[in-house]
């Protein structure tokens, strides 16, 4: 079923509207346009997509593609969002709407792989959560005590907890049934989480 209905410009002109999308995600408005700028050139090429096609292709992405871990809710009381966002941009629209989607306190279950830019994420980071670092079992993730450590440099508070499967239930012991609880700063986090 589709969870999100968008109106899609185009040089100041309406390119669609009520465009429904069963993928999640505070910058799906973003990504959008550029799968529709493909498509034409895909028209350009004479192959034939109709918009009915399209509008299909679109409202079923998760169920084409198996895609998973794209501001994927996984629970309730507290909500729990799984987000595979990976670099500084992509960090930015999540904690934006992270913030304006919380009635009460958030938690952030991160870890991130070396070869990012780490620092730049740790500064967009609301000081006010609660932070749970994990690292994801693969080669280039960072070590949750280490992420903890440059995380403290930004002021950001809160406990290494290597297995990110063990850190999430931390966070779900310390949260409030109102309480927000994130999950991504890497797709490997987000994968290794059970039940997705």
């Amino acid at each position: 079923m589709p969870e999100l209905i968008l109106e899609i410009h185009q040089g100041g002109s309406l390119w669609f509207s009520q465009l429904q999308l069963d993928l999640n995600g505070p910058y799906q408005s973003q990504n959008i346009p550029g799968i529709l700028s493909c498509v034409d050139l895909l028209k350009q090429m004479d192959y034939t997509i109709s918009d009915d096609h399209i509008r299909a292709g679109l409202q079923n992405i998760v169920d084409s593609t198996g895609i998973m871990g794209r501001w994927q809710k996984i629970a309730d009381n507290p909500t729990v969002i799984c987000d595979t966002g990976h670099n500084k941009a992509a960090l930015e629209h999540l904690v934006s709407h992270l913030l304006n989607s919380c009635s009460g306190e958030l938690h952030m279950v991160l870890g991130f792989v070396n070869d990012k830019d780490i620092n730049g994420m740790l500064t967009l980071l609301p000081k006010a959560a609660h932070y749970y670092f994990c690292s994801a079992q693969v080669p280039r993730s960072m070590e949750a005590a280490e992420l903890l450590g440059l995380a403290a440099n930004h002021g950001l508070k809160g406990k290494a907890i290597s297995d990110p499967n063990e850190a999430l239930a931390q966070a779900y012991k310390c949260a409030a049934s109102n309480d927000l609880i994130f999950v991504g700063g890497s797709t490997f986090v987000v994968a290794e989480i059970s039940g997705l």
